[in-house]
């Protein structure tokens, strides 16, 4: 079973260690070997730790680099956003409803449109329809609902001859639809 990674107090140790038992920066023999025995870890790996101090201390940092990188370097590597941006505005908006479509239009994974969503780079917005009235199509259709009414009798015609089409089948949408946005991207009024 390996040992587990130095923990930055472990590391400092080693560097403090190496510092007492070194003559103006230069190590005796058998250091390594000797530290490694008391701190309970592996001569090269005290040796790695000291050439990055050493180096460090060469480089003009004051107190050396002893700290351990694995902070910074493990997992998966951040995608550039300004790139996910730039991928997720050639998607028109019409097609940002669904996010697994967006993912698969732009060509990145479902992840980086969810990550996008939660930092903000790109929101949700929902639309509804609004009705189209206007006052003149308002008495267009006061008009036409007249027109099925006798002068004389002031009763609606019996409409035998007509036929009713709900319109609803015709233009049948949700009334209620989302897209993702950009900030400053306006949706198109759905009538």
């Amino acid at each position: 079973m390996p040992k587990p990674n130095l923990t930055d107090i472990e590391r400092k140790a080693i560097i403090d260690e190496l510092l007492k038992l070194s003559d103006n920066g230069v190590l005796p023999s058998g250091v390594y070997v000797k530290v490694s025995l008391k701190l309970g870890c592996a001569p090269t790996t005290v040796s790695r730790i000291w050439k990055r101090y050493a180096v460090a201390v060469a480089e003009g940092v004051v107190g050396g680099v002893w700290a351990s990188q694995i902070k910074t370097k493990w997992g998966r590597k951040r995608k550039n956003r300004d790139e996910v941006r730039e991928k997720l505005a050639k998607v028109p908006v019409e097609d940002r409803s669904v996010e697994r479509r967006v993912a698969e239009a732009a060509g990145i994974s479902r992840h980086l449109v969810r990550r996008a969503v939660s930092e903000s780079i790109i929101s949700r917005k929902t639309t509804f329809i609004k009705l189209a009235f206007s006052s003149q199509n308002k008495l267009q259709r006061v008009e036409h609902a007249l027109s099925f009414v006798d002068d004389t009798t002031l009763h609606f015609e019996p409409m035998i001859n007509l036929l009713h089409v709900d319109e609803k089948w015709f233009y049948a949408d949700r009334n209620r639809r989302s897209y993702l946005v950009f900030d400053g991207e306006e949706l198109l009024p759905r009538v």
